[in-house]
C-alpha cells in the first residue's frame, strides 16, 4: 500500500510524519513552493510573518506530545492573552464572564440567555455534536442565543473567519469550540493561556516540516 496526501499543511504533514512511522510508502504533494500550508510564514522587510493568525490552547495534548516527540517542546511559548470584540467603533473586553454583563449591545434578557445556553451547551454529552453535523452554524445560533446575541457577537466572528465559506459551516464546529474542543472555549472563561504563533515560532514549523517530509522521503 502507498499513500499520496495532496496539500502539506499541518493536517498532510502530521499524517505523512505518522504513516512514515508506520513504514507506510508516502507521496506529498503540495503546490505551494514551501512546506506549511497557513501556518508557514513568508519574508517581509528581513523578517518571518506568519501567514495566517494561529495559536494553541492547554488542552491541545495531542499537538504537545507531537512536539515533544519531535524534541521541539522548548520551543512552545505560553504568554496570557485576552479576548475584545470590536463594537460600534470601540474595543469591549470579552474574556471573563463579567465582561459578558457590561458589553452594551446586550439586554439584561439577552445576557441571562446567553449564560444559559452556554451551561446547557456544556453540560450536553460530548458527543452530542453529532445530532447538529448538518445544521448551518446560523440557524443553531439563531435558535440558541437569538437574533441580537447573534448579530453583535457571532455573525460577524463567523463571518470574517469562514468569508465566502460561512454559509456552509456545520454547527457543530461553534458546538465544539463551546464545549471545550476548540479555541473559544478557552476564551470564554476555561482558561486565558494560549501559545501564539509570532515570527519566532518559525524554527519550530521548519523542524517540523523537515522531520516530516524526511521520514517520507525515506519511506518510499
Amino acid at each position: 500500500m502507498k499513500v499520496a496526501i495532496i496539500g502539506a499543511g499541518a493536517a498532510g504533514l502530521s499524517a505523512g510524519y505518522e504513516l512514515s512511522k508506520k513504514s507506510i510508502p508516502v507521496d506529498l504533494y503540495e503546490r505551494d513552493e514551501t512546506l506549511g500550508g497557513l501556518a508557514g510564514s513568508f519574508l517581509l522587510d528581513g523578517g518571518y510573518v506568519e501567514k495566517f493568525y494561529h495559536f494553541i490552547c492547554l488542552h491541545d495534548s495531542i499537538y504537545q506530545e507531537t512536539l515533544q516527540e519531535l524534541g521541539l517542546s522548548h520551543r512552545l511559548r505560553w504568554k496570557l492573552t485576552d479576548m475584545g470584540q470590536f463594537y460600534n467603533g470601540t474595543l469591549y473586553s470579552f474574556g471573563r464572564p463579567l465582561d459578558l454583563f457590561r458589553f452594551p449591545a446586550l439586554t439584561w434578557t439577552d445576557r441571562i440567555r446567553f449564560a444559559r445556553a452556554i451551561m446547557k451547551i456544556k453540560s450536553a454529552p460530548r458527543e452530542d455534536w453529532r445530532n447538529i453535523e448538518y445544521t448551518p452554524v446560523d440557524d443553531w445560533l439563531l435558535k440558541n442565543f437569538g437574533s441580537n446575541v447573534y448579530h453583535s457577537l457571532h455573525e460577524p466572528m463567523v463571518r470574517l473567519k469562514f468569508g465566502k465559506y460561512k454559509e456552509k459551516l456545520s454547527a457543530s464546529w461553534m458546538w465544539l469550540e463551546f464545549t471545550g474542543s476548540g479555541a473559544l472555549a478557552q476564551k470564554y472563561g476555561r482558561g486565558k493561556k494560549s501559545a501564539s504563533w509570532k515570527a519566532e515560532a518559525r524554527p519550530l514549523w521548519t523542524r517540523w516540516v523537515m522531520r516530516s517530509a524526511s521520514a517520507a522521503a525515506t519511506s518510499d
